[in-house]
């Protein structure tokens, strides 16, 4: 857990650092907060386990009960390995993960990115069932990199309309300045 619990108070404190406490306080209070797990890069339970305490924890701390990150979790839908590791720590450990970010991607033809159509189910099929609700499907990744266009790469989202708008009341908006 220590490595983990580390890291996770590292990035609760760029967050509250970054948007202020007071802010995100007045703004809503609690967050999603989503971990990215790349597949090829193996998460093991105790840094998943320790992550999501810090983040949970660390954030009601420092903040005083104001601000408190709820740990997600970004990965993709065919990484067994992390999401039976995800699993695990839930079910052995008791951490929290309030959703999952998905990576699904479509098949289309070249000629551009994706539009959106509607939501998939089969898109998203985990390679191992996790019990946390997904919140996000990112259905093309890197998109217009793949036709030479460096300077326009992004990736493609959609929420889940299951819980949609519950998933927006707990993202971080951009401050106005």
């Amino acid at each position: 857990m220590g490595e983990g619990y580390h890291y996770g108070s590292m990035h609760t404190d760029a967050v509250l650092d970054a948007f202020g406490i007071e802010w995100m306080a007045q703004n809503g209070g609690t967050y999603h907060f989503y971990l990215d797990a790349e597949s090829g890069k193996p998460l093991s339970v105790e840094f998943y386990t320790g992550w999501a305490e810090a983040v949970r924890s660390y954030s009601r701390s420092r903040s005083a009960n104001k601000v408190t990150l709820e740990p997600c979790v970004y990965l993709n839908a065919n990484d067994g390995n992390t999401l039976r590791t995800l699993r695990k720590a839930m079910e052995d450990n008791g951490a929290r993960c309030l959703g999952l970010w998905v990576a699904g991607y479509m098949h289309f033809d070249n000629s551009r990115c994706p539009r959106p159509g509607e939501w998939e189910d089969n898109a998203v099929k985990l390679a191992s069932p996790v019990e946390a609700p997904i919140r996000i499907w990112q259905y093309c990744g890197d998109c217009y990199a793949k036709w030479n266009k460096p300077d326009r790469v992004l990736d493609v989202n959609q929420l889940n309309p299951a819980n949609q708008y519950e998933t927006l009341a707990a993202f971080i908006p951009a401050p106005a300045h």
